[in-house]
């Protein structure tokens, strides 16, 4: 008796195929989903910056302790540090850009009850006085128009003041690391000065 023969099983393909249009709407999918991401996170760094310089043009206008009083956290209280001291002169108040922030990010030098300059650094743009600071716009002297002799002087006292405060965290901290951080754009932005 011959055997009959076996006839092989039909090879099965270990991939699944997935036609060109599939994966040309599921490309689509993740391009539409991405834009919109990043559409929604610059529709939120605009809100975050106009609310910002709103906050800065407002500095200028507010003794100590109106500052104190426009300043304040989530749970009613200040939300402004001083250093050296409040009652020092002149003196540099330490504020974050929003109530809910805890990291500093605004610096008014106050001398007497008057804001005399002010510097902003913060991840979504850096100003000192009305001038917003741009690295890339301005090589030269990272704001729009040089500094003047008097806005010089302030930034040369902003800078030990910003010193002092950067000596009291740990240099293990994330305060000092920021706070150090802060302190070496005031120094470039003041190099830079004609």
């Amino acid at each position: 008796m011959n055997p009959t023969p076996t006839q092989p099983a039909p090879e099965v393909d270990p991939k699944p195929h997935v036609s060109g249009r599939v994966w040309a709407l599921i490309v689509l999918l993740v391009l539409l989903a991405g834009g919109g991401m990043i559409y929604n996170w610059n529709w939120q760094m605009r809100g975050e910056r106009a609310r910002l310089t709103e906050r800065l043009a407002a500095i200028p206008t507010l003794d100590r302790e109106a500052l104190e009083a426009a300043w304040l956290n989530r749970d009613g209280l200040p939300n402004v540090s001083w250093t050296p001291d409040p009652q020092a002169d002149p003196v540099l108040a330490v504020m974050p850009r929003a109530p809910h922030m805890k990291v500093d990010a605004i610096y008014a030098l106050y001398r007497g009850h008057r804001a005399t300059a002010i510097l902003a650094i913060s991840p979504i743009g850096g100003w000192f006085g009305d001038q917003r600071i741009d690295i890339r716009q301005h090589p030269e002297t990272m704001v729009a128009r040089p500094l003047d002799a008097i806005e010089q002087a302030e930034l040369d006292t902003m800078i030990g003041l910003i010193e002092a405060r950067r000596d009291r965290f740990d240099p293990e901290s994330k305060e000092y690391g920021w706070t150090d951080h802060v302190l070496n754009q005031a120094r470039r932005l003041r190099e830079l000065q004609p």
